[in-house]
């Protein structure tokens, strides 16, 4: 039986993704430090059905060393992502490598690079995420997409 269960961009599917990215932060042996980061994300034009507005989104946030998330796209943060929900979904089901060759690496970048180009992938950064943030949140996207339903 699948544990796909999640629909993508559904508030289910944004408070999963919250508490994963938190849990993931606040699990042993990851130090936060004094780290002050937020990620968040909104995703636009999603089926009414999915999510009333057609807007959903989430968010997780450090600040010295604190974690908090939610289901609302924060206005500040250090890394803002805003993406369409048609243009994403595919790539939300997608399990990815969490250690990439250069090779695989090279190809997520280009990909990421070509969504970016057709202007309905939009990442806005202050600073770059810090490394034991990126580090402790490795593995979110495929912890985030075994539980989500493939597109139909």
């Amino acid at each position: 039986m699948s544990k796909r269960t999640l629909v993508f961009a559904s508030p289910e599917w944004n408070k999963k993704l919250a508490e994963l990215a938190e849990g993931l932060l606040r699990a042993p042996g990851v130090d936060l430090g004094d780290i002050t980061f937020a990620l968040t994300e909104k995703f636009t034009g999603v089926p009414e059905d999915v999510a009333p507005g057609g807007t959903s989104g989430w968010y997780v946030r450090v600040r010295s060393g604190k974690v908090d998330s939610g289901t609302t796209p924060l206005d500040q943060a250090e890394l803002k992502i805003t993406a369409d929900w048609a243009t994403t979904h595919a790539d939300a089901v997608k399990i990815v490598p969490t250690d990439p060759t250069p090779e695989e690496r090279a190809e997520q970048e280009k990909a990421q690079a070509a969504l970016v180009e057709t202007g309905k992938v939009k990442y806005e950064a202050t600073i770059e995420m810090p490394p034991a943030m990126a580090r402790a949140l490795a593995s979110l996207h495929n912890d985030i997409a075994s539980l989500t339903l493939e597109p139909s």
